[in-house]
């Protein structure tokens, strides 16, 4: 399998996990459950040389930061 081919896969089944989460917002206090996704994240750039800052301003509504050039703040 070329590069090309391999990322893709990669970025295919990415995706498919993070549908699978079903963390969709839809304004109601119930909804989201990001945390699911930002773990899911937090896994696949581990290791990357990125620095990862995770934010939860509730229990379950997990933002994941990932800043790549001069750290996260």
């Amino acid at each position: 399998m070329d590069s090309e081919s391999s990322r893709t896969g990669e970025a295919t089944d990415l995706l498919q996990h993070l549908i699978r989460n079903r963390c969709v917002n839809d304004g109601s206090v119930a909804s989201g459950h990001e945390q699911r996704s930002a773990d899911l994240l937090q896994q696949y750039f581990e290791g990357s040389g990125v620095d990862l800052q995770t934010y939860e301003p509730e229990p379950g509504r997990t933002s994941l930061v990932v800043c790549a050039d001069h750290g996260c703040p």
